[in-house]
């Protein structure tokens, strides 16, 4: 859970695109990032679970955020 800023960081892989799913699937944030590092914005968002989709060249991770 987090209550202030969330920090994607990749020192492997460039982060090409961050998306934000709500729980029923739609997306609520999708940003273009073509950086080593993001920082989604708490405040962006209403309390609640979320999807975060982390997009690389050739692959992309799925994660559950909890914000409170």
């Amino acid at each position: 859970p987090t209550q202030g800023e969330l920090t994607i960081r990749n020192d492997e892989f460039t982060i090409r695109r961050v998306e934000m799913m709500d729980i029923t699937g739609r997306v609520v944030m999708n940003k273009v990032v073509n950086s080593g590092i993001y920082t989604v914005n708490r405040n962006d968002f209403s309390n609640g679970v979320y999807l975060m989709r982390v997009f690389f060249d050739d692959t992309q991770i799925t994660k559950k955020v909890l914000f409170n």
